[in-house]
């Protein structure tokens, strides 16, 4: 990266997700063995690599890429306490707060079309806790 300008060299392209969101110091990524926190980032002639430690050489997990391939968000799985934890987020705060959205525009809110906001957010609820009852189920 240009120390003057800040740009990257013609033909190298940051790290993205699917949605063309670039990968930023701090998200953690899913490298299909594990997931990380991207703490540093380096680039060669064909493609990126993304690592998380300051050194590559101390690094214990990365992930690499040509700079046509998208790297893969960490999600983490659902469970009873995560549903609790977005309820109570809920009753304290706002669906912005649920959804991860507060202090942006509601453009890409999932409850963008709906009516009521709150009553998405239940609806979401409804459908994830049918999801996790039907996994204590199959155990």
């Amino acid at each position: 990266m240009d120390k003057n300008t800040g740009q990257l060299p013609e033909g190298v392209k940051w790290p993205c997700y699917e949605d063309g969101e670039p990968v930023k110091f701090g998200d953690v990524i899913d490298n299909g063995a594990g997931h990380f926190t991207a703490r540093s980032f380096r680039f060669r002639k064909n493609g990126w690599a993304i690592y998380d430690n300051d050194i590559a050489a101390c690094a214990e997990f990365a992930e690499d890429g040509s700079y046509s391939d998208f790297v893969t968000r960490y999600v983490e799985p659902d469970s009873w306490d995560k549903w609790r934890e977005d309820a109570l987020a809920l009753v304290n705060n706002d669906a912005c707060v649920y959804f991860g959205k507060e202090d942006e525009a509601c453009g890409h809110c999932p409850a963008l079309h709906s009516c009521n906001c709150n009553e998405y957010v239940v609806d979401d609820m409804q459908k994830r806790a049918i999801a996790l009852a039907k996994e204590d189920v199959s155990k």
